[in-house]
């Protein structure tokens, strides 16, 4: 039997009550305070081999600044901006709190890990990822050139990646659930790869996270968990152990 949400017509559950004026989402006020949301080059780069019509939206390209490198220290430490990530939308963007694409893409993961055919949800996945960008304020990015994915694009691009689907299902969802998550539910995909790690091996997330400045021995270090406050670390004997000293301090997360 399918959840009521699967049958029932659910089209995403996200907060749209910002308009970019009165009312930044969480992600713009961040920027507009820090200016330290970026696009990010792991993502930019899968997309531009995919020829994914998303990107052109997903970050303007370096129009405005420069595209962030891993690592790259000079842009962590600006105080102006980086690549406009446009799915900010100037603080309008909607923020997802369970978007229709992920519920179509854990349907498609549970059928592929079952030896299933995933294909009908799979395609719908990346649709509604699609239709969700659109949903954008086309003037953020039209002076840029940038306009909306058509079905025509969509189609097109279902067509592109079908034999990457059919090689192998399940790796093919996550990459596309990792594009898909890249806007407003990164925290999402934090799980993803913490989930997957744990079924399916070490190795097994198909996205390679890479940062040149968090390397120790060759091996990049990837956080497992949110870290303890200072004052926990300071006040509470038993989280200052856990915390470590020295050269080991911190690499308890």
């Amino acid at each position: 039997m399918q959840p009521c949400f699967y049958d029932g017509g659910f089209d995403g559950f996200e907060i749209g009550v910002f308009n970019g004026v009165t009312a930044d989402n969480s992600w713009s006020a961040y920027h507009w305070s820090r200016y330290y949301i970026a696009s990010s080059t792991t993502v930019d780069d899968i997309m531009i081999a995919r020829d994914d019509p998303r990107e052109a939206i997903y970050t303007t390209g370096g129009l405005i600044g420069d595209i962030c490198e891993p690592g790259d220290q000079d842009q962590a430490m600006a105080t102006g901006d980086t690549t406009y990530p446009a799915w900010l939308d100037n603080g309008a963007a909607p923020l997802n709190v369970f978007s229709k694409a992920e519920l179509y893409f854990i349907i498609a993961e549970a059928k592929a890990r079952l030896g299933q055919d995933a294909s009908a949800e799979f395609k719908e996945a990346v649709k509604a990822s699609m239709d969700w960008y659109n949903t954008l304020n086309a003037d953020t990015y039209a002076a840029y050139g940038i306009v909306n994915v058509t079905d025509a694009q969509v189609s097109a691009y279902l067509t592109a990646i079908d034999p990457l689907f059919q090689a192998n299902p399940l790796q093919e969802i996550l990459i596309e659930k990792y594009l898909a998550q890249a806007a407003t539910e990164q925290l999402e995909t934090y799980n993803d790869i913490r989930r997957v790690r744990y079924m399916d091996g070490a190795n097994a997330y198909p996205i390679t996270l890479t940062n040149p400045k968090n390397a120790t021995s060759s091996a990049n270090r990837w956080p497992l968990r949110l870290p303890y406050g200072e004052s926990d670390v300071t006040s509470n004997p038993n989280v200052s152990a856990a915390f470590g000293s020295g050269n080991d301090a911190g690499v308890y997360i």
